[in-house]
């Protein structure tokens, strides 16, 4: 039997693309989405002429922090992979001087579990140089070992479903972190998940600047945006009794950790920017609805299809009124807005769907296409908006 990493990843073909054209590749996701033994067991099996090295041992990390150019030269292969590279700062600048002397394509592949910022003490941004790829915990379809959907349109929806409603359920409850969404005990599962978090919390966020942080504080954020309606920094702020400064300083250190994402309000709608956790499993953890948990999964399968499409998977806006329900998920390219509502349901009010014509109001001179997605089994369309069953995504 394969372990769970052992699955394709379905990001392989935009990242061979990549190595082809950037002297430097950077492959950055939360921790343990799969991005060491993509880089270090998969790649190789694609491309030739690979060196693996990780900023985890402490003999390869002192050697990189002390040498940094005789560390980068150390190898005579075609490709040097750098796992945890955020954990020597200063070697991002040796890099550059490296690239500027040689622009040869796929000469550094580098992986990290943190945003590559001033925050992480890395000053410089090699910009012009990096091409970034952002990993996602596995996505359903590639937790069932398939392709990645192949319509390129947002939001993706087919005309018929990819896999069985009984697998999104079943999703729904295990997440995609490899190494936990396969383990049948639930005892072993919430373990691991426990010590996922604790690493989070206790280790991972002190890796920045700011030290002024706060573990159990953090862990309560995570807990929070995994229950609340609406989990923006100033209902955080209320839950926990801290001020919203406090809450956003340990937001953004999050946000850098690739733990939290961010949703931020449309043009000309309501509301504050809405935070999600990086994978179900963690929503499960905490005991989340059942509608948290199939709006955060909707979004991480966007996000990744967007992402392993090649496209900016942070253009996802949501759209709210003063007197309707919101609209989650917002994407525009160029002239044409699409609006993707969630329903968890197996049914929906048709009164929902006049916040469809708020958008058309506020923003007449775009190419409008409205979605929901929802619990039940038939696809329909109401007043040219299709209306179809969550897995039609996938």
């Amino acid at each position: 039997m394969s372990l769970a990493h052992e699955r394709a990843r379905q990001v392989m073909s935009l990242l061979l693309k990549k190595i082809k054209f950037s002297p430097i590749v950077s492959i950055q996701g939360p921790r343990q989405c799969g991005k060491s033994y993509l880089a270090a067991k998969l790649l190789p099996k694609k491309l030739s002429s690979t060196d693996f090295k990780t900023l985890d041992t402490r003999e390869t990390r002192q050697l990189a922090d002390q040498n940094p150019r005789i560390f980068l030269e150390s190898t005579n292969k075609k490709h040097l992979i750098i796992d945890e590279v955020q954990k020597v700062p200063h070697l991002f600048d040796e890099m550059k001087a490296v690239v500027d002397e040689n622009r040869k394509p796929g000469q550094f592949i580098v992986l990290g579990s943190t945003e590559f910022s001033i925050e992480a003490k890395i000053k410089e941004s090699l910009t012009g140089r990096l091409s970034r790829i952002k990993v996602y915990p596995l996505n359903l379809s590639e937790t069932k070992k398939m392709e990645l959907n192949p319509i390129r349109n947002f939001p993706f929806v087919g005309n018929k479903a990819r896999v069985h409603r009984k697998e999104v359920l079943k999703y729904l409850v295990n997440g995609g972190l490899p190494g936990i969404f396969v383990v049948k005990s639930e005892l072993e599962k919430h373990n691991l998940m426990r010590d996922w978090i604790d690493l989070t919390v206790t280790r991972d966020i002190f890796q920045f600047k700011d030290k002024n942080l706060d573990s159990e504080l953090a862990e309560q954020i995570l807990q929070c945006i995994s229950t609340l309606d609406e989990a923006t920094a100033i209902f955080i702020s209320n839950a926990t009794g801290k001020s919203t400064s406090v809450i956003q300083k340990h937001i953004k250190a999050l946000k850098n950790l690739f733990v939290i994402d961010e949703v931020k309000p449309y043009l000309k709608s309501a509301g504050k920017p809405v935070y999600y956790i990086c994978d179900i499993g963690i929503l499960n953890y905490y005991k989340a609805t059942l509608d948290k948990k199939v709006t955060t999964w909707l979004l991480l399968e966007l996000k990744s299809q967007l992402s392993y499409k090649g496209e900016q998977s942070d253009k996802i806006f949501y759209f709210k009124s003063a007197r309707s329900k919101p609209i989650q998920f917002i994407h525009q390219i160029g002239k044409k807005l699409t609006a993707v509502k969630v329903v968890s349901a197996d049914s929906f009010d048709q009164r929902d769907l006049l916040i469809f014509e708020s958008i058309k109001k506020k923003h007449p001179h775009l190419e409008h296409c409205f979605h929901v997605l929802y619990g039940g089994s038939q696809q329909l369309e109401i007043d040219n908006i299709l209306i179809s069953p969550w897995e039609y995504v996938v």
